[in-house]
């Protein structure tokens, strides 16, 4: 049975996280290894042929340029070495190709996405984790640790965890195009300024609703409607939409307004472009 990690949100909601096991991780790195075995071969060696380079005989035949040469190879080595994690990583939600055929995603200890700077540490750990070859040190340290986290992931703050593929979204009723007005005239007309402390749940929840079990998803957006309403004019009962749906017309009816506001002080005229997925 896989390890397994509770947080509780600042919403005061249980989630449960399954945590990647060594052996999962270690496939994972051998399709990204691969990647970047082919990335180097296709990059590299048609120059470094180009060049003639005979690494048996140097350094008593390469001249300054070269050493120079050699230089940007060694830099883009290093660059494709580190930089494949750090920019996958971020750019794919904390997936690599590797990570996303296995199902593994990285995130932050408390749960959130992770970002450039626990990316960079991560993966600048990654010369520790690998000695004295393979990764041995990283291997050995997730063996001895109860959250199967590598040196990297200790100083990073970070974590693998396993997705959870088989529960499908909560619905969230009809489309909100189709009735964004009919919310927002039932809203009272006019979006009222919100605190962050009134946004923020909901950006929050919108960002992490895919992580909530049906029925946690369920009640936790009913508690924040109820939270947030209170700053609106209701007018009657809700019309006969999803409450998860109405989080949605809320935020982007306060991103569009925000837009515009910023527009309108830099003199602009476009128009946001603004979707209906979680931000």
């Amino acid at each position: 049975m896989n390890a397994q990690l509770t947080i509780r949100t600042p919403e005061n909601v249980h989630i449960r996280y399954d945590l990647a096991g060594p052996g999962s991780r270690f496939f994972a790195l051998v399709i990204d290894n691969l990647i970047q075995g082919l990335l180097l071969t296709a990059f590299l060696w048609p120059l470094a042929k180009g060049k003639n380079l005979d690494l048996n005989t140097l350094p008593e035949k390469m001249g300054l340029w070269d050493g120079l040469f050699l230089a940007v190879l060694i830099f883009f080595i290093m660059l494709i070495a580190l930089g494949y994690f750090i920019i996958f990583e971020c750019l794919w939600d904390g997936q690599t190709p590797g990570k996303k055929l296995l199902g593994l995603k990285v995130r932050r200890l408390g749960g959130q996405p992770v970002d450039f700077l626990a990316s960079l540490l991560r993966n600048l750990f990654r010369i520790v984790d690998i000695l004295p070859v393979f990764y041995v040190a990283g291997f050995l340290t997730m063996f001895f640790n109860s959250m199967g986290r590598r040196i990297g992931d200790i100083v990073a703050g970070t974590m693998v965890i396993r997705e959870r593929r088989s529960k499908a979204p909560l619905p969230v009723g009809l489309a909100p195009e189709e009735h964004e007005e009919e919310i927002k005239a039932w809203l009272g007309g006019s979006l009222p300024e919100l605190t962050e402390g009134e946004l923020g749940p909901i950006r929050e929840y919108l960002r992490r609703c895919d992580a909530f079990a049906p029925a946690t998803r369920k009640r936790l957006v009913e508690g924040i409607l109820r939270r947030v309403l209170v700053c609106f004019r209701p007018a009657g009962p809700m019309p006969v939409v999803d409450a998860e749906q109405v989080l949605r017309v809320i935020y982007r009816w306060y991103q569009t307004a925000n837009f515009a506001r910023e527009e309108a002080e830099h003199g602009r005229e476009e128009k946001p472009a603004v979707s209906y997925e979680n931000p």
